[in-house]
């Protein structure tokens, strides 16, 4: 992929349908970095407030000015600092979405979350992997 207007400028992220923040595009999000791992097949993107997303397995990578999409991916995990709060380990906060077959995806929430640390929940295959737009 070339670097250079690869992704959309900036955007809201979307796990399996679940969108970070909760509500499309109260979040905006921009890429600054990626880099792509072929042995361990592992895709890395950094974002402009040190968020960093790690696919494992991606497949099916769709990407234009407006939109960027990964269909499938084995495992992603999602790292943000508490927003508002001093960029250190203890406001590190992370979303693992873990593939278990084919029609299941399991969530669970880490970190110096609000409401739920170490929380799971389940997902249905019915959404891409991971939506940038």
């Amino acid at each position: 992929m070339n670097r250079k207007g690869v992704f959309p400028k900036g955007g809201c992220l979307i796990f399996f349908g679940d969108i970070f923040g909760g509500r499309f595009h109260e979040n905006y999000h921009q890429i600054i970095d990626y880099d792509f791992d072929k042995v361990q097949g592992i895709f890395r993107i950094s974002f402009n407030e040190d968020e960093t997303c790690v696919i494992h397995n991606p497949e099916g990578i769709t990407y234009g000015k407006t939109t960027f999409i990964i269909k499938e991916a084995s495992r992603i995990k999602w790292r943000w600092y508490y927003y508002g709060r001093e960029r250190i380990i203890e406001n590190l906060n992370c979303w693992d979405f873990e593939k278990i077959d084919n029609t299941l995806v399991l969530k669970t929430e880490t970190g110096n979350l609000s409401i739920g640390s170490g929380k799971t929940t389940f997902y249905r295959m019915n959404h891409p992997a991971l939506q940038f737009m």
